[in-house]
């Protein structure tokens, strides 16, 4: 049987037009090992039991295609969405050698790893006649921009704080404007997971339990200690926090609690940073020990000296805005027991955050919780959140469950 001409030229096109669609597809694909489309799972995460322990300087290591990829939306409706959004995280969970591990990855397209830089700013000064000159230097600790938002519910505004005070880190919203400073978030990223313990209710009786919609409070009343993050439950939950700027250069993430006093970190005889800002003077309280030649984004203790305000720095040079300790010192300081390393990567004119966090299955402190008591085949609520350059710009998930070999 022969074919007409044409109908070999309507296959031959047919076949080209397919492969350039494929070649299409696979020179744009999305960078990572990851298809959202295709995800075997959502909504909850199967930790795998591994007698290989994945390396915590490599979340690209080949161990990590073994367990299941939960796809965890974010920002799903306005209750879980603070102007970041919906987007979707990869959650994948490894327990080896009585540890567990937990790699978070998710599309970022701005790497912030500079959390409140401290800026420099040359002025010159004449006297009337320009014949004296003086050069008066200046310092100013970047906190998030104001911008406007407008807000249309006006009991909403009414039942707001009237303040503009931008040193307690917090969101403060004004009728009509959304105005927001902050002591710790600017210009750095977030990922935190809250794990529920079992004391702050039972989420599915309407208990409060990892629910960040109302542990997370952006508006109403500060906790005892001034906080927006608090539990109503009667109890309390897991924290561990990771920040681009602050936690991850040490290679922690910081293990918190929440409770209805507020949030709370862990044990502690030092805190991981402590801030570069003398807001009495306002200049840096330390500089690095090279003075003006450094140019890193992170200043640590062991490297940092006295500011000397005599050290002529050039014109808009970038101080970092915390002080960094490598080590967190004392005896059982649990505030470092979750141990943290990330990547961030561009391709294909995308950003993408890969971090891996790890700690042991029990740390005997009563405000964690202990992952060696879970029964195979049990499972723990919990809910992740991610900002991009601070929580201007953060969402968190509706809980769900990480299920346990």
């Amino acid at each position: 049987m022969s074919m007409k001409k044409e109908h070999i030229f309507a296959i031959q096109a047919v076949i080209l037009i397919l492969a350039a669609a494929i070649m299409v597809s696979f020179g744009c694909s999305d960078p990572g090992r990851y298809d959202e489309t295709t995800t075997s799972i959502a909504g909850r995460v199967v930790v795998y039991e591994s007698v290989t322990v994945p390396p915590m300087d490599d979340p690209k290591d080949d161990i990590w295609d073994k367990p299941l990829i939960g796809a965890i939306t974010v920002g799903e409706d306005a209750d879980y969405s603070d102007l970041l959004g919906q987007k979707t995280v990869a959650v994948q969970a490894i327990i080896a050698e009585n540890r567990l591990y937990l790699r978070a990855e998710w599309n970022d397209n701005t790497h912030n790893i500079r959390p409140n830089y401290i800026i420099h700013s040359r002025d010159t000064l004449r006297d009337s006649l320009e014949v004296d000159t003086a050069v008066i230097a200046n310092w100013a600790r970047t906190t998030i921009p104001y911008f406007t938002a407008v807000v249309t519910d006006t009991v909403l505004c009414d039942s707001l704080p009237d303040t503009t005070d931008c040193t307690s880190g917090e969101m403060v919203i004004v009728i009509d404007t959304i105005e927001v400073a902050s002591s710790d978030s600017l210009g750095q990223d977030h990922f935190s997971i809250m794990w529920d313990v079992g004391d702050n209710g039972d989420y599915l009786s309407g208990g409060e339990a990892s629910d960040c919609r109302t542990m997370c409070h952006r508006v109403g009343n500060y906790s005892p200690l001034g906080h927006r993050m608090y539990t109503t439950g009667g109890g309390h939950v897991d924290v561990w926090n990771w920040q681009s700027g602050i936690t991850d250069p040490v290679l922690l993430a910081s293990d918190e609690y929440w409770s209805s006093q507020g949030r709370e970190v862990d044990f502690h005889t030092q805190l991981i940073a402590d801030t570069n800002w003398n807001s009495l003077d306002e200049v840096p309280v330390y500089s690095h020990q090279t003075d003006s030649a450094f140019d890193g984004s992170t200043l640590f203790a062991d490297e940092a000296v006295t500011f000397d305000e005599a050290i002529d720095y050039p014109d808009n040079y970038i101080m970092p805005g915390y002080v960094l300790h490598k080590e967190v010192l004392g005896p059982g300081a649990s505030i470092a027991d979750v141990e943290a390393f990330s990547t961030w990567n561009w391709s294909n004119y995308i950003g993408r955050w890969q971090v891996v966090l790890s700690r042991a299955l029990s740390t005997g402190e009563s405000d964690d919780i202990d992952f060696s008591t879970i029964a195979s085949g049990d499972s723990v609520l919990v809910t992740i959140s991610v900002a991009n350059d601070g929580n201007r710009f953060h969402s968190g998930s509706k809980p769900f469950y990480i299920v346990f070999p």
